[in-house]
Parts: C-alpha cells; structure tokens; sequence
C-alpha cells in the first residue's frame, strides 16, 4: 500500500502492528516530536474516542474522515 504522505511507520511498529497515535504515552510524544509533526501536518482523519487527528487512516484506532475544506476566494 502506498501512502500519499512520506510517514515513517517504521519508528512506532510493535510487534508487527503500527502503535497509533491513539496508544502513545507521554514519553512516545516527547520522544517522537518530528514524526508526530509529520503525522499531523495535514490531518484528513480524526480519532472518534479520542479526537486526535492524523493524515492517514493508519494512524488512528477509530478513524473518521474530517470535512474537505472550503476554498476561500478574497
């Protein structure tokens, strides 16, 4: 499967699974700031038990699309 975004799953695999945003602790966010910025920078989906948001669906343990913004013309 190929992602629209350059994530680097890799980092948060445990025990063959991708740990999601919805799991990380404390320490896995100090610890992994680049890539939480990298996950996050565009968010396209939002966790619906925890709100958090992530650009993939792999990110997340309840995945739900967000709204596509509206384009603004001034």
């Amino acid at each position: 499967m190929l992602l629209r975004f350059s994530i680097n799953w890799e980092l948060m695999v445990v025990m063959g699974k991708v740990k999601t945003l919805c799991k990380w602790g404390s320490k896995d966010i100090l610890k992994h700031l680049e890539t939480l910025g990298e996950w996050t920078d565009e968010p396209r989906y939002a966790c619906k038990k925890c709100a958090r948001v992530c650009n993939s669906k792999k990110g997340l343990c309840k995945p739900v699309a967000l709204p596509v913004k509206a384009m603004s013309f001034h």
